[in-house]
């Protein structure tokens, strides 16, 4: 016997890193609403198709929450769970403020705790500018976690001290070499690898362009490598400056950057993930602590103050938005669901 519902969504992109965003209270039973959050894993598999589905980074799942103004939960393109995204949380924040004109912060309660989201508008209550505030990050190696191994080393302790943020610099052994990198949490891991540093120069076999990287296979690699019993995501970083300049001189603050997102694979941005870089960038000196550290993703740049906390400053769109019917035998379930579009 066939049964199914409706799910009104929102394609919203942040940097180009895009998700399709459910917001459960435009579900019309409170069934539906149940079966959306139990079978999402799925739902994410057959949304994020980008030939036969909307076409995404994955699914974002928007709830109400008792002291918050949102409850995100997230799910990567593969139907795994995510912790964080700083992409979706300002996407989040544009919803909210799209609804709410007359606002402008807005508290979103993640897996990794609760983050709070400024909105700056035009005029006209347009949001232009919308800034997402999250914690300083983990940087104990449990926390992260990374697990030191036979192919994966400590070669720097990390530092929280209350005006330093250092994170452990580790070796990973992997197929042709070994990759310095500095790893670090923002309630999801990060592996942040400067390319410009001499042991990683093996990675790029023609020139300094990130486009000659092989990140499907590096990317792939490390975010399976055992060091990382939960997977990582992984900051493939160039500073814009050459070497031998000071710190200080303008445009010595701004970083390139690939992205190899965990559950995903390579996605046009990550905010947590240019939050990390930046975070990154000023322990090694790569660099200045004073003002914003500017990242170029693939899809778009991300501005980040580091230090009581980390702001992440960003765009934030709505492609479009649609219905999808969900359709599937009560004898397969949701494994052999099919959705259709409006």
């Amino acid at each position: 016997m066939s049964q199914g519902f409706d799910v009104p969504f929102h394609k919203m992109e942040g940097c180009g890193n895009d998700y399709a965003y459910v917001l459960l209270e435009e579900l019309a039973t409170e069934d539906s609403r149940h079966q959306v959050l139990a079978n999402a894993p799925a739902l994410a598999r057959k949304i994020a198709d980008r030939h036969f589905g909307i076409g995404s980074d994955g699914l974002v799942l928007v709830g109400r929450e008792s002291g918050h103004d949102a409850r995100m939960s997230m799910f990567n393109a593969d139907g795994s769970r995510s912790a964080m995204c700083g992409n979706a949380l300002r996407c989040i924040g544009r919803l909210l403020a799209d609804e709410h004109a007359d606002r402008e912060t807005f508290s979103i309660r993640t897996d990794g705790g609760a983050v709070d989201v400024h909105v700056a508008r035009a005029e006209g209550s347009r949001p232009v500018r919308i800034s997402v505030v999250l914690e300083r990050p983990r940087l104990k190696l449990d926390e992260i976690p990374f697990f030191p191994c036979d192919n994966a080393r400590v070669i720097g302790e990390p530092t929280s001290a209350s005006d330093v943020l250092r994170p452990a610099e580790v070796e990973i052994d992997v197929a042709g070499g070994c990759v310095r990198a500095s790893v670090l949490s923002f309630g999801n891991p990060h592996c942040v690898v400067f390319l410009d540093d001499p042991e990683n120069a093996w990675l790029q076999t023609s020139g300094e362009d990130l486009l000659d990287l092989d990140i499907e296979r590096i990317g792939g690699e490390i975010e399976r490598h055992e060091g990382f019993p939960e997977g990582v995501n992984i900051e493939f970083v160039r500073p814009l400056r050459g070497p031998g300049h000071d710190l200080g001189l303008r445009g010595d603050n701004e970083l390139v950057q690939r992205t190899w997102e965990r559950g995903s694979g390579e996605t046009l941005a990550c905010g947590s993930g240019a939050c990390a870089t930046a975070v990154a960038a000023i322990a090694r000196r790569k660099v200045s602590e004073k003002g914003p550290a500017i990242v170029n993703l693939r899809g778009g740049v991300l501005h980040i103050h580091v230090a009581r906390n980390v702001t992440m400053q960003g765009p934030a769109r709505r492609v479009f938005s649609g219905t999808f019917a969900v359709r599937f035998d009560a004898d397969d379930g949701y494994d052999g669901m099919v959705l259709s579009y409006d």
